[in-house]
């Protein structure tokens, strides 16, 4: 399945009623309408605003298309400390947890996985996370923005609502409700 567009930079897909894994299989292409021959471009999908973002310097026919399964960046399993990290098999000391409708991880776990940095405020008892020019405010106690949870501590880690953190970073999170597990996909 291919999306064609005829402007550079960012085809619009959120019309096209993919799913988030066909979504995160995009990539971009630039089609010769001559020859038919496609060159891929290296891009990033935005999950907040539908656009897949590319390179591009040509003059030819420009798009996204499905190109290849990606493996999931992690996947955790409820009340399980075992978890998946680019599909090879890891241990934390604090299990993910269900609370209130959210899933809670540890913060470090999750900024590891992202390859994102954290800072931890004492005395404001305020969690960091930072990554390229994006910085997360996690307070602990306090409600996040979009009622997506609440950050807290247990056995002296960050517990964070993954959700809010990962679609802060552009990545997407899957659950299955019958397994108790939750998949997280990111764009590189």
């Amino acid at each position: 399945m291919a999306y064609l567009a005829r402007f550079p930079g960012a085809p619009y897909v959120g019309d096209l009623n993919l799913s988030i894994e066909q979504l995160i299989m995009l990539v971009g292409f630039e089609l010769d309408p001559d020859t038919g021959q496609y060159e891929v471009l290296q891009g990033t999908f935005c999950a907040s605003r539908n656009y897949f973002y590319f390179e591009f310097d040509g003059t030819g026919i420009v798009g996204a298309m499905i190109y290849e399964r990606p493996v999931p960046l992690l996947r955790l399993i409820i009340d399980q400390v075992h978890y998946y990290y680019n599909g090879a098999p890891q241990t934390s000391d604090v299990a993910p947890f269900i609370s209130e409708n959210r899933t809670m991880v540890p913060l470090g776990l999750v900024a590891e996985a992202l390859g994102a940095t954290t800072r931890w405020d004492n005395l404001t008892r305020t969690a960091y996370i930072y990554k390229g020019d994006v910085v997360l405010r996690l307070p602990m106690g306090q409600p996040l923005p979009g009622a997506l949870g609440i950050p807290e501590m247990r056995n002296n880690r960050v517990l964070v609502p993954i959700r809010f953190v990962i679609e802060n970073f552009d990545a997407v999170t899957l659950w299955n409700a019958g397994l108790r597990e939750v998949t997280v996909y990111a764009w590189r």
